[in-house]
């Protein structure tokens, strides 16, 4: 009896915990997410990372992920490029729900802002 109360009051605790992660809107840890930007710059034709986050959907995650590529560089390649880091990180990370990739051209940055 005491083994099975046990249990189900662990079992409360990790589902209130994991309702409080999704209500709260919190995504995955500074670390994970440094994984994420470098597995990001590994693929071929990424200039940089703009922006890296994540959103809580139930027990996964969806990855938002800005990059940016080559200004002259076709749409079609760029789309190539954004299809390549969905299929690499989904096929790496279990973890992960779904990926959504927004690429931006390559432009000179004067005070952190495009010019």
């Amino acid at each position: 009896g005491i083994a099975i109360s046990a249990w189900i009051i662990y079992s409360g605790i990790m589902i209130v915990m994991e309702s409080a992660r999704v209500l709260m809107d919190a995504g995955v840890d500074e670390e994970t997410l440094g994984e994420y930007r470098e597995e990001v710059l590994q693929i071929e034709g990424v200039d940089h990372v703009d922006s890296l986050s994540t959103k809580p959907v139930g027990a996964k995650s969806i990855l938002i992920v800005k990059i940016s590529v080559d200004r002259d560089m076709t749409v079609i390649r760029s789309h190539e490029i954004g299809k390549k880091i969905e299929e690499e990180l989904l096929g790496l990370h279990p973890e992960l729900a779904d990926i959504i990739v927004h690429i931006n051209p390559d432009l000179p940055h004067k005070n952190g802002i495009h010019e």
